[in-house]
């Protein structure tokens, strides 16, 4: 695994830290460790970047981190 970005963001009353990795190879199934502090894990299709499941702010950045 290789992390490719973090951002920072403030919403009304929160505060986020969002980790993007690239995985080239993986076996196994992911565990969510924390689900109070993490709603999800989930692996997705970088050819397919209109996955109900992703916000447009990653969208956003699967775009520009692949440039």
């Amino acid at each position: 695994m290789e992390i490719v970005h973090i951002s920072h963001r403030i919403d009304k009353d929160r505060e986020y830290f969002d980790v993007y990795v690239r995985v080239d190879s993986y076996s196994g199934e992911i565990k969510n460790a924390e689900p109070h502090k993490c709603s999800e894990l989930t692996w997705i299709d970088i050819d397919n970047l209109e996955d109900p499941a992703l916000f447009q702010h990653d969208i956003q950045v699967i775009k520009k981190v692949r440039k």
